[in-house]
C-alpha cells in the first residue's frame, strides 16, 4: 500500500471524506519512525461502489513538539495535516 497526498486521496476516495479523518482526533500509532518524528493517525470507513473501505491519514510530527506539549491540543494540527499522507483500503 503506497502513501498518496492529499489531492491524491481525494481523487481516490471525496474531498468530503478527505476532510472529514482531517477533522478526526488523531491519536498515537506506536509504530517507531526512527526519523525524529512521532506518528499519528485518524481513520474513517466509508461505503462506495466498490464496497467497504477505510481511508486514513498519516501526521509526523517532530519529537520535540510532542515532547515540548503538556496536551496534544498544544500541537499546531493545522501545518501537520498540511503535510498529511493518506491511505485507502
Amino acid at each position: 500500500m503506497s502513501n498518496l497526498n492529499r489531492e491524491e486521496a481525494i481523487k481516490a476516495t471525496s474531498l468530503e471524506l478527505v476532510e472529514k479523518v482531517e477533522s478526526e482526533n488523531a491519536d498515537f500509532t506506536n509504530r517507531v519512525t526512527d526519523n525524529g518524528h512521532t506518528e499519528f493517525s485518524a481513520s474513517v470507513r466509508f461505503e462506495d461502489e466498490d464496497g467497504e473501505g477505510t481511508l486514513t491519514m498519516l501526521v509526523l510530527i517532530p519529537d520535540e513538539e510532542v515532547d515540548a506539549c503538556e496536551e496534544l491540543d498544544q500541537i499546531d494540527w493545522d501545518k501537520h495535516i498540511a503535510e498529511a499522507e493518506y491511505q485507502v483500503y
